[in-house]
C-alpha cells in the first residue's frame, strides 16, 4: 500500500533519481530537435492549430465559436503560401494548385530571416475572404486558450516573424511533454518499485518516434498525451491503496484538464473506475473509502461537463463533427478496409511524420506491434485483471471508437478515416511500462541479466530515432537536385526559425548528455552486479525481484 498522506507533486520530484533527471533532459534536449525536423505547418492539422491559437490571443476565455462557424484566417493561409506549404492559384487567390506540398526543400528557397513576414503583415494582405473551414472549434479551449495566453504575453508578438513565432508555439508543446520519463519513472515506481524497472521505464518515450513528432509541434496532442500520462501515475497510486483525499483530488484536476483539452480524454473515467474497484481487491481498501475518493475525483472532473453538455444541447452530440461523409454508390470490402486499418494504425502509433507522408514501412510497424503486443502478453501473466484495464483500457476504447467510424467511412466513400495511432496514446504510459515490465520479466530468467533492463529499452529507441530522422530528413529536406543527407541538414538549418548555431548547439549538447547519461547507467547497472555476489545473495536478489512483481 502506498504513502497515506496521498500525493504531493514536490514528493514525487524529491524521489527522482538524478540518473532519471538526466534522462529527461536529454529528452528535453531530444524534443527541442524534433520541433525544428518538419518544416512549418508540416504536421496533422498544424494550420488549424496555429489559427485558432492566434484567432484566441485577446478573446475571453468564455468566448468560443461554434464549429462550423469560424474560417482559417487570410494571415494562416498566406502564410501557407509564402513559407512553401501551398501554392497559390494566381488566377484566384483563394484557391490552391497543390493542396499541400510534398516532399523536398533546398537552402537556397528558404527566406532570408530578415524578410520573413510576421501576423500583421500577412493580415494586412490583400485576398479574398477564405472559404477554408478550421474544423479546431470542435475541441475543447483549454489547450488553445493557454497557448493564445502564453503568446499574447510576448511583447510585440504580432509584429514577431510567423516562423519564431510557430517555433515558440511548438516550443510550448516541448515543456509540456518534457516531463514524460518522470512520470514513467514514477508510475514504474508506484506499481513496482524495482530500479532497474524504474530506469526502463523512464526510457521508455524513446520507443515511440511518433510521440516525440507529435509532442513537438503546434498541436493538442501533447497536452493530452501528458495529462494522461500523468492521470495514469496518479491511479497507479489509487490501485496500490491510497484513496486520500490529496490523491483524490490530484485525480479529478488532472481529469478535469484533460476533458478540456481534447475529447478522446471522455475514455479516461473507465480507468478512474477500475483503479478505485482495483484498490479494493488487490490492496485491501475499505469500499466505502474507495467510494468516497472516487466521488471526490468525480465531482472535480464534473466541471468540464459544461462543455460538452452545451454542445450537446446546441449540437446534438458531445463533440460535434464539422463535416459528414458524402455518400456514395461504393463500398469497400472487409478485407480490404482491415488491412487499411492495420497499416495505418501501426505505422501512424509508431512513426509517420509530418501529415502521415514519411516513415517507418509495414513491415517495421507491424514487427515492432507484434514485438509490443508479446511483451505485453507476458507482462500480464498470472497478473490481476484489473491492473490491465487500469493502463489499456482507455486507448482500446478509443481506438475501438475511430475503427467503427472508419468502418461506416469505408463502406460508404471506400477510403479510410477516423484512424491514426495516436488516438492510443492515452493509454500509452500504461503500454510502455508494460512493455518494459514484460522485457524484464524475460531477462530474469539469466539471473543478474533483469539489472540490464534499460540496456535493450535505450539501443532500440535510439535506433528507432536514427531512423526516424534519415528519412524525415531525406523526405522534408532534400530533393532531387541536392539528395544528400549533406544538402538536407543544409536546408534544415537555413529553413530554421532559429540561428543554425543554437540547432547545432542542441545536437551537440544531447550528444554529450547522452554520453554522460549512459556512463552513469552502466556504472549504476555494474555496482549492482558486483554487489551479488555467493549463492545466499543471489537467492536474497531472486526473492526481492518476486517481492516487487506487480500484482
Amino acid at each position: 500500500m502506498t504513502d497515506s498522506t496521498g500525493f504531493s507533486l514536490r514528493g514525487l520530484l524529491a524521489d527522482t533519481r538524478p540518473v532519471i533527471w538526466l534522462i529527461t533532459a536529454a529528452w528535453t534536449l531530444l524534443l527541442c530537435l524534433w520541433s525544428v525536423l518538419p518544416p512549418i505547418f508540416s504536421a496533422p492539422d498544424e494550420p488549424q492549430h496555429i489559427d485558432t491559437i492566434v484567432d484566441s490571443v485577446g478573446r475571453s476565455p468564455l468566448v468560443w465559436v461554434t464549429p462550423s462557424g469560424d474560417r482559417m484566417s487570410n494571415a494562416i493561409l498566406e502564410a501557407q503560401d509564402r513559407f512553401g506549404y501551398r501554392t497559390r492559384d494566381p488566377q484566384n487567390p483563394d484557391l490552391f494548385l497543390d493542396d499541400r506540398r510534398l516532399g523536398g526543400r533546398t537552402a537556397a528557397e528558404a527566406y532570408p530571416r530578415d524578410e520573413r513576414p510576421s501576423v500583421a503583415e500577412l493580415s494586412a494582405a490583400d485576398r479574398l475572404p477564405s472559404s477554408r473551414l478550421n474544423q479546431m472549434y470542435q475541441h475543447p479551449p483549454l489547450y488553445y486558450r493557454t497557448a493564445a495566453w502564453a503568446v499574447g504575453v510576448i511583447p510585440g508578438w504580432e509584429r514577431m516573424s510567423l516562423d519564431v513565432l510557430v517555433g515558440i508555439m511548438r516550443l510550448l508543446s516541448v515543456v509540456v511533454v518534457a516531463p514524460l520519463p518522470l512520470v514513467m519513472a514514477g508510475l514504474a515506481q508506484v506499481l513496482d518499485g524495482r530500479p532497474s524497472l524504474e530506469t526502463a521505464a523512464a526510457l521508455s518515450p524513446l520507443l515511440v518516434p511518433q510521440l516525440a513528432h507529435l509532442g513537438s509541434v503546434t498541436s493538442n496532442d501533447g497536452l493530452l498525451f501528458a495529462l494522461t500520462a500523468f492521470l495514469l501515475l496518479l491511479l497507479a497510486r489509487v490501485y496500490r491503496g491510497d484513496v486520500s483525499r490529496s490523491t483524490s483530488t490530484w485525480v479529478g484536476v488532472t481529469l478535469l484538464a484533460a476533458m478540456l483539452t481534447k475529447g478522446f480524454a471522455l475514455f479516461m473515467p473507465v480507468a478512474v473506475v477500475a483503479a478505485h474497484v482495483g484498490s479494493t481487491r488487490v490492496s485491501g481498501v475499505a469500499p466505502r473509502e474507495a467510494f468516497v475518493g472516487l466521488v471526490r475525483s468525480a465531482a472535480i472532473a464534473a466541471l468540464s461537463l459544461w462543455w460538452y453538455g452545451e454542445n450537446l444541447l446546441r449540437f446534438g452530440g458531445v463533440q460535434p463533427s464539422v463535416a459528414a461523409p458524402p455518400a456514395a454508390d461504393e463500398h469497400g470490402s472487409v478485407v480490404g478496409w482491415l488491412g487499411r486499418a492495420w497499416i495505418t494504425q501501426t505505422q501512424t502509433f509508431w512513426g509517420r511524420f509530418g501529415w502521415a507522408e514519411t516513415g517507418f514501412g509495414e513491415a517495421t510497424t507491424t514487427t515492432l506491434s507484434i514485438v509490443a503486443i508479446v511483451l505485453v502478453l507476458i507482462a500480464i501473466h498470472r497478473r490481476e485483471g484489473s491492473l490491465l484495464t487500469m493502463l489499456l483500457l482507455p486507448g482500446v476504447l478509443a481506438i475501438a471508437t475511430t475503427i467503427g467510424q472508419s468502418w461506416m467511412s469505408w463502406d460508404t466513400i471506400g477510403t479510410i478515416r477516423a484512424v491514426h495511432g495516436r488516438y492510443f496514446f492515452i493509454s500509452l504510459a500504461g503500454l510502455l511500462l508494460l512493455m518494459v515490465i514484460g522485457l524484464h520479466r524475460i531477462l530474469q530468467r539469466w539471473s543478474s541479466l533483469a539489472r540490464w533492463t534499460w540496456l535493450p529499452v535505450l539501443v532500440a529507441g535510439v535506433w528507432l530515432h536514427a531512423s526516424s530522422w534519415l528519412t524525415a530528413v531525406d523526405y522534408f529536406w532534400t530533393t532531387p537536385e541536392a539528395p544528400s543527407l549533406a544538402a538536407g541538414g543544409r536546408a534544415l538549418l537555413a529553413w530554421q526559425p532559429w540561428p543554425p548555431i543554437l540547432v547545432q548547439g542542441t545536437a551537440v549538447a544531447l550528444g554529450l548528455l547522452g554520453v554522460e547519461t549512459l556512463r552513469r547507467l552502466v556504472v549504476a547497472s555494474r555496482t549492482t552486479d558486483c554487489a551479488t555476489t555467493g549463492p545466499a545473495d543471489e537467492q536474497h536478489q531472486a526473492e526481492d525481484e518476486e517481492h516487487h512483481v506487480p500484482a
